[in-house]
């Protein structure tokens, strides 16, 4: 057996010590110890290369989290509207939105201020490192909502090949839902729901005729990488992504798509619900 010196340790030591250095440059220049929201210094985190899961309060400062997460029970949990306390529990009326395929909507907060400023930049900006903190700050906000949903799987409201392609390969919805999914230690199924046709973006059409603008836009693709797969959803409980929500057309289109081949329940993962009215407006 080969003794080690004192010296030798000394030397290994040191080594050890610069590769350590050389790791957390090399961490802080991915994770740097600033909010990634706003820019301001967050607390230094003890970091590890192998380490995934950083705390969200490294990443983005307690003013910025205070301003991006409303509490669950803000929101109905059928359509994303306001609830007014002590009227009905979770829904905003009795009768609501029971047209929807979805089983549930939860979105992160309104569409405005901090929460809109983030959605426009994730939609016009190649930020992957962005996508993934905010993916982290709604699994940490929404954690008990996504679990008591116990999901098979989790699907991205996918964007047409050619407007993807002008955003530089992006789709932040795309990039949360893989983020979600690890969190989730469930399968990523975004692959499997393709846009069959380009839409006009729902912004730029009329509330009355957006359910129309996505009628049929969606199809589910039978064939991965050259395997055929018969029925990829069936009897599976789906978490759904997307960024901001209005009307709810789009996920609702993409819900009853997969209730149509099998999905047993579809949970709707938002950033915020815009189109509230109000002082909630964009």
């Amino acid at each position: 057996m080969r003794v080690v010196g004192s010296s030798e340790r000394q030397k290994q030591a040191t080594m050890f010590e610069n590769v350590s250095n050389l790791a957390e440059l090399a961490i802080q220049a991915v994770y740097p110890n600033v909010c990634a929201l706003c820019g301001a210094a967050t607390p230094t985190a003890q970091r590890a290369l192998t380490r995934r899961n950083l705390p969200i309060r490294a990443l983005v400062c307690t003013e910025c989290l205070e301003r991006i997460v409303a509490p669950t029970n803000t929101f109905c949990y059928r359509c994303g509207a306001v609830v007014k306390p002590g009227n009905y529990t979770g829904k905003c009326q009795p009768s609501c939105a029971q047209n929807f395929a979805f089983d549930r909507v939860c979105p992160m907060n309104f569409y405005r201020g901090l929460i809109r400023a983030v959605i426009l930049r994730l939609k016009h900006e190649h930020d992957p490192l962005l996508a993934n903190v905010v993916a982290n700050i709604y699994f940490a906000a929404r954690k008990r909502s996504l679990e008591a949903f116990q999901p098979d799987c989790v699907v991205a409201v996918p964007m047409n090949w050619r407007r993807k392609l002008l955003r530089g390969g992006v789709n932040a919805p795309e990039t949360i839902a893989k983020e979600l999914a690890r969190k989730l230690g469930v399968p990523n199924m975004s692959s499997f729901v393709r846009r069959a046709r380009a839409t006009a973006p729902q912004t730029a059409v009329e509330w009355s005729n957006r359910a129309v603008n996505v009628e049929g836009a969606f199809k589910i693709r039978r064939s991965i990488f050259g395997r055929a797969v018969l029925a990829p959803f069936d009897c599976k409980r789906v978490v759904l992504v997307d960024d901001a929500i209005t009307t709810g057309a789009t996920v609702n289109e993409i819900a009853r798509l997969l209730r149509e081949n099998g999905a047993q329940a579809v949970f709707v993962a938002a950033l915020a619900r815009a189109g509230l009215g109000g002082i909630h407006n964009n």
